[in-house]
């Protein structure tokens, strides 16, 4: 995965995992193997929420507010290993798209 990804608040952002096997070349996974378990995790998820896609191995990343999570991706189950990979999602304003203005009640002088 990336070290870090940018984005607006009026984006998201697709993340996924490819397991491969141990063949000669090694081949991708189409589904999720038996016994494999795959997390989307967010630091925080009032900014960054992640929706985990029905294959498991896939997820989306909303952008709720300004600010940075990191998003740690587990993968449990695996003959090799347990593994762990990050990916630091930063979410600045999109573009204005309107003024608001306020104003206060009449004060005596």
């Amino acid at each position: 995965m990336p070290a870090s990804v940018q984005m607006t608040t009026a984006q998201t952002v697709a993340i996924g995992v490819t397991i491969l096997d141990q063949g000669k070349p090694p081949q991708p996974f189409d589904t999720l193997p038996d016994g494999v378990t795959i997390t989307f995790t967010s630091s925080d998820p009032n900014i960054a929420p992640v929706t985990v896609r029905p294959d498991g191995m896939n997820a989306d990343v909303a952008s709720e507010k300004v600010g940075t999570a990191t998003i740690t991706v587990h993968a449990d189950g695996l003959a090799t290993a347990v593994l762990d990979d990050t990916v630091t999602i930063t979410i600045k304003n999109a573009a204005v798209g309107s003024l608001n203005l306020t104003v206060g009640a009449p004060t005596d002088e």
